[in-house]
């Protein structure tokens, strides 16, 4: 490409553009190398907002940069739950050909990512397409480890792709809800667990957690409640519709004014060990509630919704 600022017009620029995989999620990192007359590396400030600009067939997409100054690479989807790398690498894997206009202070590059050959190095060392979004492990995570900025990005995840989860027949939520299961509020504003015994149309609530000044306490419960399972939606003094992530994690949803059960209320994790009074709730609990999100979604849910 080339590159312009107050010294210089249409200078030569080369460089390159990494995709690297995420190693704590499944999205990917985006580096880009910016050689100005093919030798020097770019130069910024730490004051410097550094915008990318990126045409999409007729979009217009901008991204920001995060780069070190005076002179390293620039990066894309380093933070959490910022998926901009992916939306690059997958329009690259559908074929389209990138038009980029870098912008830093007043120096402009311009320069066009060639898809070339990317599918087929891309199938050959096994990076797929990335889901662009936030994945239903990662909105799980966010509530059991309770990651407060995300909390809302998380409910909204839910909210948008409940039609993707199945919902749970009758006789099957009667065969699924046997044994102790976790049931985590998804209330950003008045956030509990319980951990619940389900069994033979019989729930007891066997422990509460709940805030308080030094973090979460733990109190024994032996709270039992009836409850039906009518038209698919399971009752216990207020109707949910119960849907399917996975065979061990489930989402409940309660109605919004129209009479839909779009609103996500709960997520309830299967829990098999013990349940003591004495237990410590990050100790014990989140590794064993961690380790059970590890098995990819089942075939139930899109493709799209990704594990």
């Amino acid at each position: 490409g080339d590159f312009s600022n107050t010294a210089t017009a249409s200078s030569e620029l080369s460089g390159c553009v990494r995709f690297a995989k995420n190693p704590f999620s499944e999205h990917y990192i985006a580096q880009f190398v910016l050689l100005e007359n093919n030798e020097l590396p770019a130069t910024y400030s730490t004051y410097d907002n550094i915008l990318l600009k990126v045409k999409i067939g007729d979009v217009i997409k901008e991204f920001e940069l995060i780069g070190e100054a005076p002179n390293g690479s620039l990066f894309l989807g380093i933070n959490e739950f910022d998926y901009s790398a992916d939306f690059l690498f997958d329009e690259l894997y559908l074929g389209w050909d990138l038009p980029c206009i870098i912008y830093i202070g007043n120096s402009q590059y311009n320069f066009t990512i060639k898809c070339g050959n990317f599918v087929e190095v891309c199938d050959a060392e096994g990076f797929p397409m990335a889901p662009a979004q936030m994945t239903a492990k990662e909105a799980v995570a966010v509530f059991v480890e309770e990651n407060a900025p995300y909390m809302g990005v998380a409910m909204d995840f839910f909210a948008v792709n409940a039609e993707h989860f199945e919902i749970m027949k009758s006789e099957e939520l009667s065969e699924s809800l046997n044994g102790n299961f976790f049931m985590i509020s998804l209330d950003t504003f008045a956030p509990y667990w319980t951990i619940n015994h389900y069994g033979e149309g019989v729930k007891t609530q066997i422990a509460y957690l709940k805030y308080n000044v030094y973090g979460r306490s733990f109190e024994a419960t032996e709270f039992t409640h009836s409850y039906t399972i009518e038209n698919d939606l399971l009752t216990v003094m207020d109707p949910y519709q119960v849907r399917r992530l996975s065979e061990d994690i489930y989402v409940t949803y309660e109605q919004d004014d129209g009479g839909n059960y779009v609103i996500p209320a709960h997520l309830m994790i299967r829990y098999e060990e013990s349940v003591t009074g004495s237990m410590s709730v990050y100790d014990e609990m989140l590794p064993h509630i961690l380790l059970t999100m590890i098995p990819e979604i089942q075939e139930n849910v899109n493709d799209y919704i990704q594990w």
